[in-house]
Parts: C-alpha cells; structure tokens; sequence
C-alpha cells in the first residue's frame, strides 16, 4: 500500500513515517512550509533532508519525495478556531497526493487537540472529492494511525539515528548559518519546548547544537548563554532576508529526489550527539 505522509521532520510525523516503512509500506512525504517562519523552515529542511536520506538507506526503493508541495505566508487569522492547522493540512493533502496514493496519514498523537474533531477534518478532507474531474479516480482515505500512542511512547520506539534529527521548536535562534554546519539555539519557550521538556530519554535539550549538513552528525555544544548579537530571531530574519540574503542552505526541496548514498563507504550516516568538553 502507498501512503501519503504530511512529514514536518518533527516526532511524530517522522515516528509515522518509519513504522509504515517497516511494515513494508511505500511513502510518499509532504512537506508544507511556513514561509514567514524563516528560522524554522531552514532547519527543518537541513534535518528532514538527513532524515530522508536514512529513510531511503534503510528502505530503498519505499520512499519518494512529493514533487508537489506547499508554501504559506501565514499573517494572522481570526480566532474563531480552535486550530488553523487542520485546514492547512487537510487542504494540502488533498491537492497533493499522487493518483496511486492509497491512503493519506497524518501524525496527531493521543492528547493532541485535534483529536476532538477527526471526524471532521475527515469530512473536511473528503470534501473535497466533489471538485474532482469525473475522469479522476477516487480520493484516498485519510487515517491517523497514531492516535493511541503517547509522545514518550514514540521516543522509546524511534531508532535514536532517526530520533536524533527531529525537530519541534517554533522560534529557533540560528546563530551561524554555513555551507555545511548549521548553529543554531532551541528557544525552550514555544509550546512544543514545554511540551518536550517532560518528555523521556532527555528528548529535550535547551541548547546550543551545531548540525552537519553532509554527515548528519549533531554536536551539542553545550547549555550556554548566547549573546544576543549573536541571535537572529524569526522576525527579524524574515526582515533581512531579502536585503541582505544571510541564508547560505538552499531552500528549495527538488533535490531531495536526487540525494544518494555515498557507495565509496559502506559506514552509515554518523547520528551522535557528543558533549564538548569546555
């Protein structure tokens, strides 16, 4: 069976995506970005990018990059809803799923709000099959096959190679971005923060980390206090980024089809997180 997987790179979504691998699933993953989160989205596609690349060592063949996607400016809404996010990504799925896509699965955990209403957005979801061509087969089923797990649950099941390259912080601080290595600080204050701080295995971790690009290694450099000159916060990089183009990491995902293997070296990705001594 093929899946359409809405993949963020966070916990959940990646958690989703690797137990439908291995239970010999092909995927297809979504990716839907937030343009004016500028930090956010430059991380996430660094780390999905890793992410996606062990996918496709471990399970060759079972795993395709959308070659459709979605990019939002989100400026506000009004606050009639309990979330904004099951419009965005029930109407994302709809319009970009493959004509061979059997089921579209999106990755809400016990305890998310959403759960409340599935009922809902799968209505929401299945509405649009009346906008089809007549000539177009029928939409797949939406399904949320992780609804009776916890977070803590998925960190204990998650391999730690994979585990190790999530990500969740809403309002990251990039502190040097490099062709190769990435620096950033997890804000420890947005929603997703203080939910992770009471999660197992010291999931969370309010601090400094530098990411390679080419290996997947994670170094942690330490819980220390960052100058403030030395931050670029969400807003004011969404300001700059036009005028002074900081941002050295691509941010277009059509090469994420091409990435392989380097058949020279048959020793998997590096994925440890290691304490600088001081």
């Amino acid at each position: 069976m093929k899946y359409l997987v809405l993949f963020s790179g966070g916990l959940d979504s990646t958690y989703l995506v690797y137990n439908l691998l291995k239970e010999g699933h092909e995927v297809e993953l979504l990716y839907i970005e937030i343009l004016n989160n500028k930090n956010k989205s430059i991380i996430e596609k660094a780390q999905r990018k890793l992410l996606i690349k062990q996918f496709k060592s471990e399970f060759p063949g079972k795993v395709k990059y959308s070659s459709a996607g979605i990019k939002i400016e989100v400026t506000g809404y009004n606050d009639n809803y309990e979330s904004a996010q099951p419009h965005l990504w029930t109407t994302a799925a709809a319009l970009c799923y493959s004509n061979d896509v059997d089921r579209v699965a999106i990755g809400y955990v016990m305890n998310d709000s959403s759960l409340s209403y599935l009922p809902e957005i799968k209505r929401l979801f299945n509405a649009h099959g009346a906008l089809l061509r007549k000539d177009m087969p029928k939409m797949p089923k939406i399904e949320f096959p992780l609804i009776k797990y916890h977070k803590e649950e998925l960190i204990e099941m998650l391999p730690d190679k994979y585990l190790n390259l999530t990500f969740y912080c809403e309002e990251p601080h990039i502190i040097k971005e490099e062709s190769t290595k990435l620096t950033y600080k997890i804000c420890d204050n947005c929603p997703p923060c203080k939910t992770a701080k009471g999660l197992n295995r010291g999931y969370h971790k309010a601090i400094k980390k530098q990411l390679n690009k080419k290996t997947g290694k994670i170094t942690v450099i330490g819980n220390l206090e960052v100058d403030d000159q030395d931050l670029m916060p969400c807003k004011q990089m969404a300001d700059t980024l036009d005028e002074e183009t900081p941002i050295s990491f691509p941010l277009e995902e059509e090469t994420f089809e091409e990435i392989e293997m380097d058949q020279s070296d048959d020793k998997e990705i590096t994925l440890e997180e290691e304490k600088v001594s001081e």
